[in-house]
């Protein structure tokens, strides 16, 4: 009897504890990845971590590591929105062999398959305008997960460009604040996160994370004459997010969530595949308002973070070459150019090739 007393107890305090845990307001039990709240005591969005204002369960509720902390008092009593120094925390050294797989495990923003349904449709020919596949690319997208504010913000900079080539792209003080948001989120994420650690590991990069930010801003977003004359209609971004026309052919282009979207409002028409590797890997051929692209690529559910991840390392690591990576037990290469037409280093593409 004494016993079965003594265990009753044990799980009255246990639960009890859960019910306190679940109820604090300094925890993210419940809160992860919610927008900043100011009238909360610590945050749980995104870039928690870069302004020191993370609950102190943060990652153990959120991002699945450490254990969780034996009490909630303490929770970060930093001012919100002031920005400590980076500096490389505890991490597992990752390899150039295993580091597209290691962006895609950390990766919280990534759209699983079972979210997504698609009819590659009948073997296109590259090259030809002909339509072999009625129906559209993507027959559904789970529309829950395009609600993270990463995919938000990818979208809200699209109307941004004028796709067409000598169209000068002005960046306004509203396209700038898009940008940084955008920026802020993807630095914050745990992609990011490696992805700084792996170019550090490896001596490719030397800087601090905000440093890297910086350096991610130019390589992308920096706007410059892709023709080489004084209209500056052309960034990395634009290219590889967006999309381009010259002429009647469509260049870059090369972002799933996009092509989508686009696909949806009747302006991108998918003609048919020319090559497909594991479930999400896709070669294929389309228009676009019109314009022809003989040859896209993407991986289907990749986040933009991821994507820029990769692009950034390729171009860091051998600039205008190819860079070999495997995902999911599949081989892939990254073929990226530097645009000839700057000074220092700035991404002119950024492509897959299967």
């Amino acid at each position: 009897m004494k016993v079965f007393t003594a265990v009753a107890s044990s799980l009255l305090g246990l639960h009890i504890a859960a019910a306190f845990i679940l109820s604090d307001d300094n925890s993210c039990l419940g809160r992860c990845y919610t927008h900043l709240d100011n009238a909360q005591g610590c945050q749980c969005n995104y870039i928690c971590h870069k302004y020191g204002d993370c609950c102190n369960d943060f990652d153990y509720a959120c991002q699945h590591k450490g254990t969780h902390p034996t009490s909630q008092a303490g929770a970060s009593t930093a001012p919100p929105h002031t920005q400590a120094p980076h500096t490389q925390g505890p991490h597992t050294p990752v390899s150039s062999h295993n580091i597209a797989d290691a962006l895609w495990q950390v990766d919280p923003d990534k759209v699983d398959m079972a979210d997504i349904t698609i009819n590659i449709g009948s073997h296109a020919t590259s090259g030809k305008t002909t339509d072999v596949s009625k129906s559209n690319l993507f027959s559904n997208v789970n529309a829950a997960p395009l609600r993270k504010p990463v995919y938000q913000a990818l979208m809200a900079l699209w109307d941004n460009y004028n796709p067409t080539r000598g169209s000068a792209d002005p960046v306004t003080a509203a396209d700038k604040a898009e940008i940084n948001n955008f920026l802020d989120i993807v630095m914050a994420s745990p992609v990011m996160e490696t992805t700084y650690n792996y170019l550090v590991d490896q001596h490719i990069y030397s800087g601090s994370k905000t440093a890297l930010r910086d350096k991610i801003y130019s390589l992308w977003f920096q706007p410059y004459s892709r023709s080489g004359g004084s209209s500056k209609d052309s960034s990395g971004f634009e290219h590889v997010f967006v999309g381009e026309y010259k002429s009647s052919i469509v260049e870059g282009f090369h972002n799933w969530l996009r092509f989508y979207k686009e696909e949806q409002a009747g302006h991108a028409n998918y003609l048919g595949y020319l090559k497909q590797v594991g479930p999400q890997m896709l070669e294929f051929t389309f228009t676009w308002n019109g314009h022809f692209k003989k040859i896209d690529s993407f991986i289907i559910g990749s986040s933009p973070a991821f994507d820029m991840a990769l692009g950034t390392i390729c171009i860091l690591t051998r600039p205008s070459s190819s860079c070999p990576f495997t995902l999911n037990g599949h081989s892939f290469h990254i073929q990226q150019y530097d645009e000839a037409h700057t000074s220092g280093v700035q991404l002119a593409t950024a492509y897959t090739v299967f």
